[in-house]
């Protein structure tokens, strides 16, 4: 298992390749994503390949635009090699932040899997 301590402008990353399953929480407004979100990319492709199922849970205070870019691109890329079936993604998000809601709802269509929302 591989975990990415948080900083104040990243989130905390869980790996954990033997049981294809990614975990990503906390504030996500890193200045560079690929720097924060190629490792993921690659961890996902070898979960994939190696597993061929995937299961995600994502859980933001907050999450700016850029960091959406690369959510899309690693969920696209899950899409694109995975049924929908075998990809778990799990969005988990406050009651009453409808912002965040709305921006995985967008990235649920986006990338064509479905995500399982869940209120904390």
């Amino acid at each position: 298992m591989q975990i990415i301590e948080p900083s104040g402008l990243t989130p905390e990353i869980i790996i954990d390749s033997e049981n294809s399953f990614i975990a990503i929480r906390g504030v996500c407004v890193p200045e560079d994503g690929a720097q924060v979100f190629n490792p993921v990319m690659n961890c996902v492709e070898e979960i994939i390949f190696r597993k061929k199922r995937i299961h995600i849970m994502v859980e933001f205070e907050y999450f700016n635009s850029v960091s959406s870019h690369y959510l899309l691109k690693i969920f696209s890329k899950i899409s694109s090699l995975l049924d929908k079936e075998q990809a778990h993604i799990e969005w988990k998000y406050e009651e009453d932040d409808e912002d965040n809601l709305t921006k995985a709802e967008c990235l649920e269509e986006l990338s064509g899997l479905e995500f399982k929302f869940v209120v904390i």
